[in-house]
């Protein structure tokens, strides 16, 4: 049985990747730091093009056998300590997908993708 996937007396309960995604990416914006998400893939990218700021975009989840990797990419707040920023964002999302679904995660690696200045320095931001 994968670990995605709970047998009880009733049948399965299957956690799909699009509902560890989702509770990822919210996880990661809680984080004081995080400018907005970053892109992975095709969607991503896509997301990032229309700005929209509720679609799932910059996590990635890799479920093999028994192994649940997450992936959050993301854009750090300039003047923001980068490495605590990204220390915190694995610690959230670890601790948000774990106590939401029970699912223990074997890997949180998370990409920095750029620094983005405050709107008032400036359109667009440091990449």
């Amino acid at each position: 049985m994968k670990k995605n996937e709970e047998k009880t007396e009733l049948g399965i309960v299957r956690v799909h990747n699009g509902v560890i995604s989702r509770l990822a990416y919210l996880a990661a914006k809680e984080i004081k730091g995080v400018a907005r998400m970053g892109s992975i893939g095709i969607r991503g990218k896509f997301a990032e093009f229309l700005r929209c700021e509720e679609c799932p975009h910059g996590v990635a989840v890799e479920t093999r056998g028994n192994e649940i990797k997450v992936t959050v990419s993301f854009i750090v707040e300039y003047g923001a300590n980068v490495q605590d920023v990204a220390f915190r964002v694995q610690e959230n999302v670890k601790n948000a997908v774990e106590k939401l679904t029970g699912i223990i995660l074997t890997d949180v690696n998370v990409n920095v993708q750029g620094i983005e200045m405050p709107a008032s320095e400036g359109k667009g931001g440091i990449k």
